[in-house]
């Protein structure tokens, strides 16, 4: 990744980190933007972040993460060899797991589109 592909990545990480254009601001722990190698010809994306993610910051790394993970090993590909990157459509954690109504925002259309296009 060049030095320019990284300061984008790190200014979406900041944008994500200050977004209060929803409710969704005020129920998230942390913004899960990305993890891997977002070079990589392959990107999964996963809906939203559930409670795990939200409580570390990072993608994928919940039960289903963990599968994942293990079933990508078992078709010969390695995150820690940056074959792929995880992302996830919402960068916040939407408390639908926890009885809270389930909020759209446009505001993070921008953002999900910038992912990609930078990745």
């Amino acid at each position: 990744m060049t030095q320019q592909q990284s300061a984008e990545l790190e200014s979406l990480q900041q944008a994500c980190s200050t977004c209060c254009d929803c409710e969704l601001a005020g129920q998230r722990q942390t913004v899960v933007v990305g993890r891997g190698n977002p070079r990589a010809r392959l990107m999964l994306i996963g809906e939203a972040p559930g409670a795990d993610e939200d409580a570390q910051g990072v993608p994928f790394v919940g039960r289903s993460g963990q599968l994942l993970s293990q079933l990508m090993a078992e078709a010969g590909l390695d995150e820690q060899r940056d074959q792929y990157h995880n992302c996830n459509h919402d960068q916040f954690h939407n408390g639908f797991s926890r009885g809270r109504q389930r909020v759209q925002s446009d505001a993070p259309n921008d953002v999900k589109t910038e992912t990609i296009e930078t990745s």
